[in-house]
Formats: C-alpha cells, structure tokens, sequence
C-alpha cells in the first residue's frame, strides 16, 4: 500500500502496490500456455481436429520456453526487490509466490493433456443399439487380443465399451436374438494401438446396420 499526499492540500490517500513489470511479465508467460493448452485440448476432444494435434504440440514446446523465461523473470524480480528491501514489507512476496505456482502448473497441465490424448487417440470405442424390441441374448466380438461377450441385452438399451487391441487384424463380432443367428465385420483392419469408433443397431430379425461401414484393408478380397 502506498501513501500519497495531493499538492497543496493536505489530503492523504492510499493505493495498492502496482505489480512491477517484471513480475507481471512472468505471470503472463504462466497464464497463456495454459489459457491456450486448455482451449486446444478442450475444442480437439469434441471435434477431433487433427491440425490440433500439432498445434498442442507447438504449444508445449512455446510453453516450455515460456516457463524458462517465466523463471528468469520471476528471479530478477525477486533479487531486485530483495535488493532495494522491500519483499519482505510488501505485498509483492505472496504475488511472487503465486506467480511462481502458476508457471510451475503448466507441467502436470502438460503432462495430463498428452496422456489424456493418447488414451483417447487409441482406445477403440464400440456402441451396441438394442433398437428392437427383442433383447439381444449374446454378442461376441473377436479381434486382435480381444474376445468380448455380451449379453443380455435388453430391448431399447445403449452400450458401450473401450477396446485395446494387441496385434493386428479385422474385428469381427456375432449375436444371437430370438432364434437368429446373426453377425459380420466391424473393422477390415485393426492393429495395437489404432483407435476408432463403430456403432452397430440391431433390428428385429436379425437386421443390422453398422457406423461407419467397415473399411477393407488395401490389397483384400470384399
């Protein structure tokens, strides 16, 4: 806080210490890597943008040199305060502190953001509709490292499951509804560490429909 007397007048009035330039320099280089990791993290896991992919890479490699430079400026403020002896009177030390706290988050930001990337970008998520109104008894899936059986599944019912394949190969799955036997491919090719999603809707009889259409690998017979 400082005090202040106006010409002339006797008047005294108090205003709150400025953040030195330094120190607001340093919470600036904190707070945009994360402002910016946050948006590009939130806006890539709804629409899946692949250019966004690249632009978060980019944005840890400048929030990485932000941090050192953060750093610096967060040091030469504090020598320069404790030079002059004012950090210890003034309000300034716990804004150091903050700032300091702020610049050290972009690290476990960081590290939650790639991981959280990855486990998204593979991890295959499979969708079951019951549109019918007949349960569905059994529904096997079969794939590289994966055999899955469900069942029953109840009339006008939504599941939904994560695989992680191992190996490669197609994916494949089978059911069994009201006496019909029923079943086809979801995937022409999968391999350890391919994410995806496909979405299958069963109908009554036996019918079904897969989203999107499997794809065959290149060079394979239909």
């Amino acid at each position: 806080m400082v005090l202040s007397r106006l010409p002339d007048e006797g008047v005294v009035f108090m205003s709150e210490n400025p953040m030195p330039r330094l120190l607001k320099f340093a919470a600036v280089l904190g707070v945009s890597p994360l402002l910016v990791g946050s948006l590009i993290y939130g806006v890539w896991r709804v629409t899946r943008w692949h250019w966004l992919e690249t632009a978060g890479l980019f944005t840890i490699v400048l929030g990485s040199a932000a941090f050192v430079a953060g750093v610096i400026a967060l040091v030469l403020h504090v020598l320069r305060e404790s030079k002059e002896g004012r950090m210890a009177r003034s309000r300034l030390w716990p804004k150091g502190v903050l700032v300091g706290g702020v610049l050290l988050a972009n690290f476990p930001a960081a590290f939650f953001f790639i991981l959280s990337a990855i486990d998204v970008s593979t991890r295959y998520t499979l969708r079951v509709h019951n549109d019918s109104d007949r349960p569905i008894e059994s529904l096997v899936v079969t794939g590289p490292g994966v055999r899955l059986e469900f069942g029953p599944i109840a009339p006008g019912r939504d599941l939904r499951w994560l695989l992680h394949f191992a190996g490669e190969g197609p994916l494949d799955f089978s059911a069994r509804q009201s006496g019909f036997q029923f079943g086809g491919q979801l995937d022409g090719y999968v391999t350890t560490g391919s994410g995806g999603e496909k979405s299958i809707r069963v109908r009554r009889g036996g019918e079904y429909e897969i989203k999107p259409a499997a794809v065959q690998p290149a060079g394979s017979k239909p």
